[in-house]
């Protein structure tokens, strides 16, 4: 997939198939001659030799799913946070934005950066004035946290191109283009609506973001800085 669409480096997430058991990403990591990095799901029992072998494998931090539950929650990241942040990590939160209208608050004092998943899946009923979505702007030039423009269709009440959500990710674009990220949320698990093409999702950030010198920030400055990659 990754050499249809002319992507040359890319980060894998664990999903919640393998549970806490990174192996597959971290074998996928060791096999791709530099191409990849890897987030990985963790437990609040994780070893610090296990961390720093993750650390050393290519993981460059640990997701928090507090959509489905999945993984350590809010306050046990919090204090993974502090074990982590030695290595270098990140904290990555799949959240619902409207459920934290103080979000950029709560995330103040965070021990690490964090990375907010699909735009922090906006709600298109309540639009860019939103709460939540006005404190993710305000994490966001902060310059404390990042956010992943990616996954329109999870939120979106329509089909491809999922017009309800462009306004949501020019707002980011427009807000702070210098802590953005796209993602393609491939293999697009656990999906009701239906299966997304990716080229078209690729090409869609021509319309987010119809600056190439921007999109040069999302696709290659920015995730190098934020990955670490060389």
């Amino acid at each position: 997939m990754l050499s249809v669409l002319g992507i040359d480096r890319a980060v894998l997430v664990q999903s919640m198939i393998h549970g806490t058991n990174n192996g597959v990403i971290v074998d996928a990591i060791a096999e791709s001659q530099g191409r990849l990095k890897g987030i990985a799901l963790i437990g609040e029992n994780i070893s610090d030799a296990e961390l720093e072998r993750l650390a050393a494998s290519g993981i460059r931090g640990f997701r928090a799913n507090l959509v489905a539950g999945i993984g350590v929650q809010f306050a046990a990241a919090k204090k993974l946070a502090e074990r982590v942040k030695g290595l270098g990590w990140h904290v990555q939160f799949l959240l619902d934005i409207e459920n934290f209208p103080d979000l950029d608050r709560i995330l103040a004092d965070f021990p690490v950066e964090v990375v907010i998943d699909h735009m922090g899946r906006p709600d298109p009923r309540r639009g860019v004035n939103a709460p939540g979505f006005q404190a993710l702007i305000r994490l966001l030039r902060s310059g404390r946290g990042w956010s992943k423009l990616s996954a329109p269709y999870r939120t979106s009440t329509g089909a491809f191109p999922y017009t309800d959500i462009t306004p949501f990710a020019q707002a980011l674009v427009a807000a702070a283009p210098d802590r953005l990220l796209w993602g393609t949320d491939w293999p697009h698990v656990t999906l009701d609506s239906p299966m997304p093409n990716d080229g078209d999702l690729c090409s869609q950030l021509a319309v987010w973001a119809p600056d190439a010198h921007t999109r040069q920030k999302i696709l290659v400055d920015n995730p190098q800085r934020l990955y670490g990659f060389r």
